[in-house]
C-alpha cells in the first residue's frame, strides 16, 4: 500500500482483509493516512490478475479518533 508519494508498506492478505505485518509498520502507515490524503492499494488476484484501488483518505483522522474514543483509548 501507498499512501500519496511515501513508501510502500507491505500488506498481509488475510481472506478479504488485509494487515501490516509488524506494530511499527504499523503505526507508520496509520500517521501517513492520518497526513494524507490518498491510498493506493496494489496486489494480484488468484489467478494472476493485478488489481490497483486508490482510496480518498478524507476523513480518516476523524473515523480514527472516533475509534479510539469508543475503545477507550
Amino acid at each position: 500500500m501507498r499512501v500519496d508519494n511515501h513508501k510502500t508498506v507491505t500488506l498481509e492478505a488475510v481472506k478479504d482483509m488485509a494487515w501490516v505485518k509488524d506494530a511499527a509498520n504499523d503505526k507508520k502507515l496509520v500517521q501517513d493516512m492520518i497526513k494524507g490524503s490518498e491510498a493506493i492499494a496494489y496486489g494480484q488476484s488468484r489467478r494472476g490478475t493485478k488489481i490497483t484501488d486508490t482510496f480518498s483518505l478524507k476523513g480518516f483522522t476523524k473515523a480514527y479518533e472516533a475509534i479510539n474514543e469508543a475503545c477507550g483509548k
